[in-house]
């Protein structure tokens, strides 16, 4: 929403935004792949990222998340584990650079087409 006095965007209500509100039932369902199906979360060790976690985990999701440092994934994997979701459930995978692993990935598939046509 933007101010039109001052021309700038006004602050969003806290209470939009809230984990208490994206638990309630009154929260938008937007689910496309129902659970138990297997969910990326990249920077799962950030604020909001770890909130989608735990949120998946609890709705019957597995999560695969993506961390810079085993020792951040070592945390998660044992935040998680204590609150009952074991490896069968969490999974971390250590991805130190991630836009790196993306031009890998693509250059990987770029050079599997080329053997297609």
């Amino acid at each position: 929403m933007v101010n039109e006095e001052i021309g700038s965007a006004s602050p969003a209500r806290t209470e939009d935004f809230s984990p208490k509100f994206l638990l309630s039932d009154s929260a938008p369902k937007m689910t496309v792949v129902p659970a138990p199906a297997k969910v990326l979360v990249t920077g799962a060790n950030g604020y909001v990222a770890m909130w989608l976690v735990r949120i998946l985990l609890e709705q019957g999701y597995t999560v695969r998340g993506t961390v810079r440092t085993a020792d951040k994934g070592k945390h998660l994997t044992e935040y998680f584990g204590k609150r009952g979701f074991g490896p069968d459930k969490l999974e971390m995978v250590v991805v130190a650079d991630i836009t790196e692993a993306c031009l890998i990935n693509l250059n990987l598939r770029c050079k599997l087409a080329e053997t297609w046509f």
